[in-house]
């Protein structure tokens, strides 16, 4: 099944492609296996979005990017020196393993260009936990571990 992104886009941005790399970065060390480089499915965790309540999930696109650029962009727009707060890692799959589990993107570009929300979880408030927690697996499942240099 295919969900395209135009559905819900920014106008500035264009839609996700299906085979397109989306990367996830990781502040837990416990959301990650080093040794078996392996994302854990609690890395996979959709919040609700401060002002409307949807359930969103940022990644980055990674398509032509080099891990120098996605670190770059972690350090300049994810990471936050104040808290502080920094990635310890990041997950990397292909769009079409979150449009197999019905997600959507929302490619908003902000605070990068790059960066696209996931949508279109399940409500844990109206549908079985397991719903959630299958989806998590999944995605954590066809993702590739990159640890922070």
């Amino acid at each position: 099944m295919f969900f395209s992104s135009s559905r819900i886009s920014s106008a500035a941005q264009p839609p996700v492609a299906p085979p397109e790399p989306l990367t996830r970065f990781i502040f837990s060390s416990s959301h990650f296996v080093p040794s078996a480089r392996r994302v854990k499915a609690p890395a996979i965790s959709p919040s609700p979005h401060k002002e409307t309540g949807r359930l969103e999930w940022s990644v980055f696109r990674a398509d032509k990017a080099t891990s120098a650029d996605m670190w770059d962009i972690c350090t300049k727009h994810v990471d936050n020196q104040t808290i502080p707060r920094f990635a310890k890692a990041r997950g990397t799959c292909a769009a079409s393993v979150m449009i197999d589990q019905d997600l959507c993107f929302d490619p908003d570009g902000k605070p990068h260009p790059r960066h696209v929300n996931v949508i279109g979880w399940p409500d844990p408030t109206r549908e079985p936990k397991d719903k959630l927690k299958n989806i998590q697996q999944k995605i954590a499942a066809a993702m590739t571990l990159e640890v922070r240099p």
